[in-house]
């Protein structure tokens, strides 16, 4: 025989019953109205195996998201004879061989032209500056030279990204 938890629809109080009495009719001691069992909303077992198989769902996916968590974080080491066969795709721009050709006449030009400019500057900075500053300052024109020329490549593949087509 199994007893049940109901709830009296008038004040929400709960009672132990009997399965098989659901069908009576029942007097609230709380509110002493009326009500049937059959209307009344059944809310548990009272004999607490409700409460037990509740605990025990609860602890059971708190096992179970514990192996999912730890799964997871920690990786799976496959002990096989057989390699391992990882693919891995790279993603280039595409570009056509004249236009890898000329976007590289176009680096070795700025390359060139950047050279000569820091020699030019150097040169102009020593014929300025005391010999102990002319050093710091030739590296650091080379070095806003270099960022400007850097900035000014990288437009350039942008412009002209892709890999060579052939």
């Amino acid at each position: 025989m199994t007893l049940l938890k109901i709830e009296c629809p008038h004040c929400r109080q709960h009672f132990a019953v009997k399965e098989t009495e659901l069908n009576k009719t029942f007097e609230c001691n709380t509110c002493h109205k009326l009500f049937s069992g059959s209307d009344a909303r059944i809310v548990g077992f009272a004999n607490g195996k409700g409460t037990i198989l509740f605990l025990l769902t609860i602890l059971l996916l708190m096992i179970m998201l514990n192996i999912f968590y730890l799964t997871r974080l920690k990786p799976t080491v496959v002990k096989s004879s057989e390699p391992i066969i990882t693919r891995t795709v790279e993603v280039a721009p595409v570009i056509t061989k004249p236009e890898f050709e000329d976007l590289k006449a176009r680096i070795a030009a700025l390359e060139k032209r950047q050279l000569e400019l820091a020699k030019k500057s150097a040169d102009v900075k020593r014929a300025e500056v005391k010999p102990a500053e002319s050093n710091a300052d030739v590296i650091r024109s080379i070095f806003i030279r270099i960022g400007r020329l850097e900035s000014a490549v990288g437009q350039l593949q942008d412009r002209n990204a892709g890999p060579v087509k052939d």
